[in-house]
């Protein structure tokens, strides 16, 4: 029987470590600053830093659920059940983006993966938490969002590929 070894990467662990105690640090600057931080969806900016820094499938999948899980163990936020609901819907988002980033432009399989991820946020919602308060940031902040989150992306992933 012979058993594979893998050789830790520091630097990864370094880059994951650094991404989420953002993570943990973004409910203190909100409840810090009076400001709904929430509204920017800086998870999924955060896990967008990493997929574009490390650019490995397995990390992305490792932050999907590390960033709602770690944050709600250490901050309390987001709240359990939907921190689970997040993670669900970030790892959607990296199988998502995977799937389509060989196929189609960049910008276009973000965009396409990120609103199928929040298609499939919003109906885990309303299944399990409560469709009466089903959408509590404005549709039209999150389009500007979506679409600046997949400009920015394709823009920084086009001048790694350049480098």
């Amino acid at each position: 029987m012979q058993i594979e070894v893998t050789q830790i990467n520091w630097k990864i662990i370094g880059i994951d470590a650094l991404i989420i105690a953002s993570a943990c640090l973004i409910p203190a600057l909100s409840h810090l600053t009076a400001q709904p931080l929430y509204y920017a969806d800086p998870m999924r900016w955060l896990l967008l830093a990493g997929l574009l820094v490390v650019a490995n499938k397995k990390n992305g999948y490792l932050l999907a659920v590390a960033l709602p899980l770690i944050a709600c163990l250490l901050s309390g936020m987001p709240a359990p059940v939907k921190a689970v609901i997040i993670m669900v819907e970030l790892t959607a988002n990296v199988a998502i983006f995977h799937l389509l980033e060989k196929k189609i432009a960049v910008f276009s399989a973000m965009l396409l993966s990120i609103v199928a991820a929040k298609i499939i946020y919003y109906a885990l919602k309303a299944l399990i938490i409560a469709p009466t308060s089903l959408i509590s940031t404005n549709v039209w902040l999150q389009t500007f969002i979506v679409v600046l989150m997949s400009i920015v992306f394709a823009g920084v992933r086009k001048q790694f590929a350049s480098k």
